[in-house]
């Protein structure tokens, strides 16, 4: 067949699903170094039951749009046709052709070697896509074309790899020390240009959870620049720890909110790479750590992203340890509302009720009941209460100790589903507490003020709120400052100045005998803050956040608390059995005893399970 002939579209070959098959390409040579010839490869079926070697690519769709030629040759057929690709895959294989060892060896990419229009094909072969890349003998993660960063970074991550190579497998603290001070000769480009490799879209994808943590051996490709896992894993945690230092050792002046969040940005960015490296040595020795709840929170936590919704569970479902029990499979005829009740019901029943924290972040899904979370949407921390629970956002994981609220906490957890017509119905075990009386405006903007300032205008609000019911209600002020601060607490006496360190890693949780000291000291100082108070600043900004995007309420019996955005007079404040915060309900007008879960709350009085010991109507509550 001459090479000019019309080829026609790629006819995929079918696979036998019992014998676990896969399809594998070998790719051509370039007829010449920096030839643009199209991309041209043979394909074979293989069994992964078999001893089959081969590499595997892990990179970014980007843009699906298939613009780009490969000329395939399928095995025992003589007529060669066409198939598309998007361009980072066109590049990525452009310059493994030019890699000897590559081209030599078999390769998987999910691009190709799915039929990815067909949904039975498609749903089983990504079942089983953990497999293909355990049994890999390399996975080669494609970062891009290196034309973006200072090429004398490539010059620090060599040396890096030398002194790894030179102490083998085992990373001392020895191998950060001295990338230290590599970095310290520097002149900060090499730093900046790590930084930017680890922002590179590839870190942000949700398939690279199974892809990274699955494979036995990974190379990181950059360009033309080939690298070990480690060398960035230790490249990034350097990075990483040097940005902590930084700040530590700024000046004894609080730090102003513009550098509090340029550093927790800096920081954020950075524990995008660590965050996945420390998962690898967790799977690589223990391969059944963590559960499906653990790998969503993590990967949502980190800002990871997929292109089909529905990815967001199927990506991290071969990866966890419960996915015999959960009852959920990866299957593409679902839709992406259906996939997300699926995996809602199946956490809930294995008890993870935290899941209906998330009930307040917004959601883009049609559909989805509101007691299910959007998991395609980036998560806006500033719409949920339990990120500031906790510092490290991995609140849930293996060995985690909670010790925050405690709200229902006290009672075993019941619930179980319905359908009323095409509505999805939760049905919990709980109690209502109260109604809303009062809500305000919602609260923003925080950023123009000086937090000590802030959290006096905010008290003024609440005590001039209170004054306007009918009749008007007294609130104590040190309450007030309670509630403003719920969730945090720094280890602040009174007496000693903290760093700017101290107040990120000294949170813990806030309890009523704890706080007294630091309220004390506030309405004791209102109105001529001190150094002391100023000390405070990087404290009270991270309490301050609490209040961004939300509304303080009052209730008739003259609790106050703090709600999402949505929440309004005549709102319900529920507590749910085996929860710790209580919730934010309304009524729904189409079903009789039916209601929306609004979003999650605060409540100054009943955060430590003082609700449930008094006496108290307990009711199924029914949540569409």
């Amino acid at each position: 067949m001459r090479t000019d002939d019309p080829l026609l579209s790629f006819q995929y070959p079918p696979l036998n699903k019992a014998r676990r098959e896969i399809r594998l390409f070998k790719i051509y040579a370039s007829p010449q170094q920096g030839d643009s010839s199209i991309l041209e490869c043979s394909m074979k079926i293989a069994s992964l039951d078999d001893d089959v070697d081969y590499f595997a690519l892990s990179y970014v769709w980007g843009d699906p749009s298939p613009t780009h030629e490969l000329i395939i040759n399928p095995e025992g057929s003589e007529h060669r046709q066409l198939l598309r690709i998007g361009a980072n895959l066109n590049d990525a294989l452009r310059n493994f052709r030019n890699a000897e060892e590559i081209r030599k060896t078999y390769l998987w990419v999910d691009a190709i070697c799915i039929n990815q229009p067909d949904n039975e094909e498609k749903s089983w072969q990504v079942a089983s896509m953990k497999s293909v890349y355990e049994q890999a003998a390399f996975v080669f993660a494609w970062l891009g074309p290196s034309i973006d960063v200072d090429k004398k970074v490539f010059d620090t991550l060599d040396t890096l790899e030398r002194r790894i190579q030179e102490r083998g497998p085992d990373l001392t603290v020895d191998v950060f020390n001295e990338f230290v001070e590599v970095l310290a000769r520097d002149d900060g480009s090499s730093g900046k240009a790590i930084q930017k490799i680890i922002e590179r879209p590839w870190f942000q994808r949700i398939w690279i959870q199974q892809e990274f943590l699955a494979a036995r051996e990974v190379e990181f490709v950059y360009g033309d620049y080939f690298y070990g896992w480690e060398v960035l894993f230790v490249a990034s945690t350097t990075i990483k720890s040097v940005q902590r230092v930084a700040w530590a050792k700024t000046t004894g002046q609080a730090l102003t909110l513009d550098d509090l969040e340029n550093e927790l940005f800096g920081l954020r960015t950075a524990s995008l790479g660590t965050d996945m490296f420390r998962m690898r040595c967790d799977f690589q020795n223990n391969k059944d750590v963590y559960s499906l709840w653990d790998l969503l929170v993590t990967a949502k936590a980190g800002g990871i992203q997929s292109k089909d919704a529905r990815d967001t569970i199927f990506a991290l479902l071969g990866l966890s340890r419960d996915s015999s029990t959960l009852g959920i499979s990866v299957n593409y005829d679902l839709t992406t509302q259906d996939c997300f009740i699926q995996a809602a019901k199946a956490l809930l029943r294995q008890g993870h009720m935290r899941l209906l924290w998330l009930s307040s972040q917004p959601k883009t899904v049609e559909g989805l009941p509101s007691w299910v979370p959007d998991w395609s949407c980036e998560w806006d921390f500033s719409y949920c209460i339990l990120a500031y629970c906790k510092r490290d956002i991995r609140w849930d994981l293996p060995g985690s100790d909670d010790g925050n609220f405690k709200a229902g906490s006290s009672y075993e957890s019941s619930l179980s589903f319905k359908t009323v017509g095409s509505r999805e119905i939760l049905v919990v075990r709980g109690s209502i507490y109260d109604r809303v009386l009062i809500a305000s405006a919602v609260l923003g903007n925080w950023r123009d003020y000086d937090p000590f300032e802030y959290l006096l205008l905010a008290v003024e609000l609440i005590e001039t709120m209170a004054k306007s019911c009918a009749p008007p209600i007294n609130l104590d002020t040190q309450m007030i400052i309670c509630t403003l601060l719920h969730g945090v607490e720094s280890r602040y006496d009174g007496h000693s100045a903290l760093t700017p360190l101290e107040d990120i890693d000294m949170f813990t949780p806030l309890t009523p005998d704890s706080l007294t000291r630091l309220t004390d000291y506030v309405i004791n100082n209102r109105g001529a803050p001190s150094a002391d108070l100023k000390m405070l600043s990087s404290f009270l900004s991270m309490s301050m956040a609490n209040l961004e995007n939300r509304r303080v309420f009052i209730t008739y019996c003259g609790s106050l608390g703090i709600g999402s955005a949505r929440t309004r007079s005549e709102d319900i404040v529920a507590v749910f059995h085996g929860t710790e915060i209580p919730f934010i309900l309304r009524e729904d007008s189409p079903l009789c005893d039916v209601y929306n879960l609004i979003g999650e709350g605060y409540v100054q009085g009943i955060m430590y399970g003082e609700f449930t010991k008094g006496e108290h109507e307990v009711r199924e509550l029914q949540i569409c």
